[in-house]
């Protein structure tokens, strides 16, 4: 069962983290947003992992783990922002979910044990948040023109990444859950913020202050809530935080008044019948 809320958990906060990191991105460019929300980011789990965890003592190969899932991160985010930038949401969440069934699978083929009724019902899960996410139509991706076709090849390959990050997460055994954000956010700061927000001679967010702190706390929790459920099997929690692209697509019905296709709503539908059938099992 703590897959189960870990995942969802998770889903919620990744949801609302891609709708600001949307906002923002576009209020004061991709690359700026991301470097103040890393820092942000940073300023909240370093010091509350150190207080909560303390000093780590880690296995070799954990230590791996945490190195490789902190550099991907790095790139999955500044992939997030700038498809979320550049693209719209309807589109570019549903490719980024496809990271859930990616690191569902590495999981398995690293030994991850999945009963025959959670698997199906992932699976379930994995066609009703593609469905719930098609916006490309009869043309497929071969319609798209523009910055819609970059948004989603970019997300495409930060699918990818994000689903290793979930995966190596999971790995990083004798590392604490906030210690594991905490070591991703020091890359991401290393990597992609210090050498933007030296070059802006540290420029403030005017006008995305709010969304900039926000955003970093949505992406704490969602994280340490996935890192939690995944050390007990990564498969669950990775596909159902994955249904945040469902979520984001009843967002912009509720909130945006965005049309939806009548395949969208079989895709929500599945993905309500498959997390209900996860939970009645347990997850496991």
């Amino acid at each position: 069962m703590i897959g189960v809320v870990g995942g969802l958990v998770a889903a919620v906060c990744f949801a609302f983290a891609g709708i600001t990191a949307a906002i923002s991105g576009r209020r004061i460019g991709a690359t700026f947003a991301l470097a103040w929300v890393n820092l942000v980011s940073a300023a909240y789990v370093v010091p509350l992992a150190a207080v909560v965890e303390g000093v780590p003592h880690p296995r070799a190969s954990s230590v791996v783990w945490v190195v490789a899932y902190g550099v991907a991160i790095s790139v999955a985010l500044l992939t997030a922002f700038r498809a979320m930038t550049i693209g719209p949401i309807g589109l570019i969440a549903p490719v980024f979910s496809t990271e859930g069934a990616i690191a569902a699978v590495g999981g398995v083929l690293l030994g991850d044990h999945l009963a025959g009724a959670t698997g199906a019902a992932l699976a379930v899960c994995v066609v009703g948040v593609m469905l719930a996410g098609l916006e490309l139509g009869p043309a497929g991706v071969g319609a798209l023109r523009g910055g819609e076709a970059n948004a989603f090849w970019i997300a495409l390959g930060g699918a990818f990444l994000f689903g290793f990050t979930l995966l190596a997460s999971s790995r990083a055994v004798g590392i604490g859950p906030l210690t594991t954000v905490a070591v991703g956010r020091l890359f991401s700061v290393a990597i992609i913020s210090w050498p933007i927000l030296v070059r802006e001679r540290w420029r403030r967010p005017t006008g995305a202050w709010r969304l900039v702190v926000v955003n970093g706390l949505f992406d704490l929790v969602g994280f340490t809530s996935f890192i939690v459920a995944s050390r007990h099997g990564v498969a669950v929690p990775a596909v159902l935080a994955s249904q945040y692209a469902s979520l984001s697509v009843v967002v912009g019905y509720v909130v945006f008044h965005e049309r939806l296709r009548r395949s969208q709503w079989v895709g929500v539908a599945l993905t309500v019948i498959g997390t209900a059938v996860v939970a009645g099992t347990g997850g496991g």
